[in-house]
């Protein structure tokens, strides 16, 4: 059931070409010519400014709902007559203690390899959540490194915000983990300019990448600030795994 359900989510961008990053290399001068606002323009110059390498869905909207409606009916589920507006968000249903943890960071390392999507953050409402996936990524190193290869991981505490640059600029797969408090206050380090990171904050070096954002409990976090937070992101999905959505 738990690969059924990693399977779920990664069917969704059955179509996304793994070579999406280099197209986006060979388009970008082309990406600069039509984008369609000013904050699109900057978060292009800041991705290329610190040579930011992010995700890049290329699937049509047409194609992903297609994708959901079909994993919606091989799950017996109402399908969906749309995608909605704004990011691609999946909601998950996994009930407690059947491992959604394990599933979703194996999801994340399956999307890696699949499609070369290889930037993740997880996003907790608690530090006690926060603790438990930092130590779940530790105990499940070795296994998911022998099914996968390498990847990288680093929790976010506004402790080093330098640590935010190797997630932007590595090639190899990353997953972040923080808390949403350190995304939703003004004046958190997270909005900085820091002057290990060329004088810009934290946030602009993670929302240059376009993250696979993973909600963690996201019914703890609904309020319109918290949701405010993520959209800050810029996330190429969000995905939100609970069992009491």
């Amino acid at each position: 059931y738990q690969l059924a359900a990693i399977a779920a989510v990664v069917d969704v961008f059955d179509g996304q070409p793994p070579d999406a990053q280099q197209w986006a290399n060979k388009l970008a001068g082309q990406l600069q010519a039509n984008l369609p606002s000013p904050a699109d323009e900057l978060a292009l110059d800041i991705a290329q400014e610190i040579g930011a390498i992010g995700n890049h869905l290329v699937l049509e909207p047409a194609s992903i709902l297609a994708n959901v409606q079909a994993v919606q009916e091989r799950n017996l589920l109402e399908t969906s007559a749309s995608l909605g507006e704004g990011a691609l968000e999946l909601d998950i249903e996994m009930e407690t203690g059947t491992g959604k943890t394990y599933v979703y960071l194996r999801t994340a390392l399956e999307l890696a390899k699949r499609y070369h999507f290889n930037k993740f953050l997880v996003v907790v409402p608690r530090k006690a959540i926060k603790e438990g996936v930092m130590a779940s990524i530790r105990a499940m190193q070795a296994h998911f490194t022998q099914q996968y290869g390498p990847f990288e991981f680093f929790l976010y505490d506004g402790g080093s915000p330098e640590q935010v640059r190797s997630f932007a600029t590595s090639t190899l797969p990353q997953i972040g983990v923080v808390s949403i408090d350190a995304m939703k206050r003004e004046g958190n380090v997270m909005f900085n300019a820091h002057d290990k990171l060329l004088g810009l904050a934290p946030l602009e070096y993670l929302k240059a990448t376009r993250p696979i954002v993973i909600v963690d409990e996201p019914q703890l976090m609904e309020s319109d600030l918290s949701l405010s937070a993520i959209d800050d992101l810029h996330p190429t999905c969000v995905l939100r795994y609970s069992a009491t959505h």
